[in-house]
């Protein structure tokens, strides 16, 4: 049986995150994060595109990194 994707074991601690990983990483749903990438005034980093053909979707990482200055740039400090 698949686990559902909000179950998923996406590795947050690499160096170099997956969709997956990111969603996990920021305790978001993959709809929210996708919603947050299309936005342009959220300022998200790109991604890096390591696998591009006819037949497979671009497969994307983000820098963990860059992901944690995003949110730490975008989140307001009391």
């Amino acid at each position: 049986m698949t686990e559902k994707k909000s179950l998923n074991k996406a590795d947050t601690s690499a160096e170099y995150l997956t969709l997956d990983g990111v969603a996990k990483l920021l305790d978001i749903s993959r709809m929210t994060l996708y919603n947050i990438r299309k936005n342009e005034s959220s300022n998200f980093p790109k991604g890096f595109i390591i696998v591009k053909s006819e037949k497979n979707r671009p497969l994307q990482l983000y820098k963990r990194t860059d992901i944690i200055d995003w949110l730490e740039n975008k989140t307001p400090r009391s």
